[in-house]
């Protein structure tokens, strides 16, 4: 065997292009190099195998020590993932950590110091509790107590007695039966258990030691669609038979052609036949699998002994495979650091925070002043303004970095949307700025939104378009359908503003009543633009239908209640013709109920209703009780307001 791993360190030193095969081909040279690597590497095993939860914390601190340049070069390494998106090995950690644990910092790990415990202490994350589930019913299946939190490790999962006494898998797979039960049902018939059971499968097949390697599709191999992780099929396939075919009939020699796929007297008929329907040569497969090998044990080496001097080195290694192979799809360098600088600040996220602090904060002192008849100083909304202006192009800018970074409009599925729908809010209260109470509830409605979009049951994931959507109707149709969704969530707030208001309304305060009829004209005026904006989207979404599908209408659910709801908003628009009567209020809850038709067209048709449209799904929508909460104080405000309804008014 240590000629086969002669031959292997020559094809990688042979790729790495390093100076000791370039000097010299030498056998011992190649027996020097080999010692030099047991020698290196040998005691690693006897490090790792001390199991005490002193030596998994102390390699656990060891691992947030790793130096930042080389977590950097690590990070800008490109991946590929399985819907053939090209991206940073950062993001990559970042997806991985987030849908793991559902933070993107645990117990102070970064998204890429979490990736590299995976990769090179795989045992040590398997006990340790960093599986996300959100689930009382799993949590209690798993045999997790209140006190325990919402954190699992994978031998919570797994019998271990049952591992132990030598059953198989799926007899110490505690939720194994239930994964198969989930797996046979259709998607719209999987109930909120089964959704969890299949999250819950997913996550563990990252944590399953060793198997994070089966996603690092790192590799490219002249220019082809598909990249390559060390542990492809492709990969090992060719390993395996190459080392039985030279092992078997060659050793002593190399072989004459190595990346020949012809017949020649000295071939077997086996491996000819396995080179012939392979992807790679042997001499990539070997030589990517023995990188991926020798990156494993620089980063322990790292880590445990504090001796980083090859790391960069094998690090470079792989960038150059990718550079050479990638055959001109390569990110570019610009590209990949915009994408880690988007990662690391997080921007919507932050956004809202901001949005919600000022939001509410602002909508609070407003209320106060009207409740007291006090006049807000102009400085105070000035500020606020300026505020509420630096945040909006904050957010276009970051809207703008995404499309760079996707090469795509940031609106193609239902968190991307929601972070548009938010900035459409904000962009209505700024075109309609004649109400400093409007651009408050602007500022707490976008924050709302993209809190909505972070919640979880959305994800945040850039990827590649599905088919139907590479077309430039989708940064006109789309865009203009979501926008007007901002223009009716504005109108919405706006009018329970005014219920609040009628609250309040007493004899002694006629400046509420002047502030509701303010409010109602803006509300008014909102809703015509998103009435027009929803009509000419719904029109040229018809176009785009004929284009693709051969029909411009179809009377597809999204079709059907995008028609609905422009026909609710003109009927609430025409109230006035029907209404002689308390109609600011009745206008008022009309703009609030009609905004339930707006969430049965973006949320209710995605996630309950078939259709051509499916597309834009998220992973799904669970109604639970607490959800109906803010619902139910809806219908308390409107009663309230009620018996406060009488406030005329000749037109609006």
């Amino acid at each position: 065997m240590r000629l086969f791993h002669i031959i292997i360190l020559a094809h990688i030193m042979f790729a790495v292009g390093t100076d000791m095969l370039a000097q010299s081909q030498a056998i011992h040279e190649e027996y020097q190099y080999v010692n030099a690597a047991l020698k290196r590497y040998g005691d690693l095993e006897t490090m790792l195998s001390d199991n005490s939860n002193d030596a998994l914390q102390n390699r656990m601190r060891k691992l947030k020590n790793i130096p930042s340049e080389y977590i950097k070069h690590f990070a800008r390494l490109q991946i590929q993932d399985f819907d053939g998106r090209l991206k940073p090995l950062d993001t990559f950690a970042t997806e991985i950590m987030r849908k793991i644990t559902h933070t993107t910092n645990l117990n102070g790990l970064t998204p890429n110091q979490f990736l590299i415990a995976l990769m090179v202490f795989p045992f040590d994350m398997m006990r340790m509790r960093i599986i996300y589930v959100d689930n009382k019913e799993l949590l209690k299946l798993l045999g997790m107590q209140a006190e325990d939190g919402k954190l699992v490790a994978l031998k919570d999962v797994m019998d271990m007695q049952q591992l132990q006494a030598g059953k198989s898998f799926e007899s110490a797979y505690k939720i194994y039966n239930f994964v198969q039960d989930a797996m046979r049902k259709a998607p719209a018939k999987q109930n909120a258990f089964d959704k969890e059971i299949l999250k819950l499968h997913e996550k563990i097949s990252y944590v399953q030691a060793k198997n994070i390697w089966n996603y690092l599709r790192i590799f490219p191999y002249h220019g082809r669609a598909e990249w390559f992780s060390p542990n492809s099929t492709a990969i090992t396939d060719v390993i395996i038979a190459y080392n039985d075919w030279y092992l078997g009939k060659h050793v002593g020699q190399f072989p004459k052609q190595m990346d020949t796929k012809r017949d020649n007297a000295d071939s077997i008929k086996t491996l000819d036949e396995i080179l012939d329907k392979s992807e790679v040569t042997p001499s990539y497969a070997i030589s990517i699998n023995t990188l991926a090998s020798f990156l494993e044990k620089e980063l322990l080496v790292g880590i445990l002994k504090d001796d980083f001097s090859n790391l960069d080195g094998v690090l470079q290694s792989i960038h150059n495979i990718q550079q050479k192979e990638a055959g001109g799809i390569l990110l570019s360098d610009a590209l990949v650091q915009t994408e880690i600088f988007f990662n690391y600040f997080d921007m919507f996220s932050l956004l809202q925070y901001m949005y919600l602090i000022i939001g509410l904060l602002s909508l609070c002192v407003v209320l106060y002043a009207l409740i007291m008849a006090k006049i807000l100083p102009h400085s105070y909304k000035k500020i606020f303004f300026i505020l509420l202006c630096i945040l909006f192009i904050w957010h276009t800018l970051a809207l703008l970095v995404r499309w760079y970074i996707a090469g795509h409009a940031p609106w193609s599925n239902a968190y991307e949307s929601m972070i548009y729908i938010a900035w459409a809010s904000v962009f209505a209260a700024i075109l309609l700025r004649k109400s400093f109470l409007m651009l408050c509830a602007a500022s707490f409605l976008a924050g709302i939104t993209l809190m909505v979009a972070h919640l979880g049951a959305m994800d945040p994931q850039i990827s590649n378009l599905v088919p139907v959507l590479q077309s430039y109707w989708l940064n006109i149709h789309v865009s203009i359908i979501v926008a007007s969704y901002g223009f009716f969530g504005l109108c919405m707030v706006l009018g329970i503003l005014c219920m609040l208001l009628y609250i309040l309304r007493n004899d002694k305060k006629p400046h509420i009543d002047r502030a509701i009829l303010a409010l109602t004209i803006l509300n008014e005026r909102s809703m015509i633009i998103g009435v027009i904006a929803l009509t000419i989207g719904t029109f040229l979404g018809g176009i785009w239908a004929n284009e693709s599908w051969g029909r411009y209408w179809g009377w597809d659910a999204k079709e059907t209640w995008s028609l609905a709801t422009i026909a609710i908003y003109a009927c609430i628009l025409h109230l006035r013709m029907f209404v002689k009567e308390y109609l600011p209020y009745v206008f008022n809850v009309a703009s609030v109920l009609g905004f339930y038709s707006v969430l049965m067209t973006y949320f209710g048709v995605n996630y309950y209703l078939a259709g051509m449209h499916s597309y834009a799904k998220g992973d799904g929508a669970n109604i639970q009780l607490v959800a109906l909460l803010p619902h139910i104080a809806l219908f308390c405000v409107i009663v309230g307001a009620w018996f406060k309804r009488k406030l005329q008014m000749i037109a609006i």
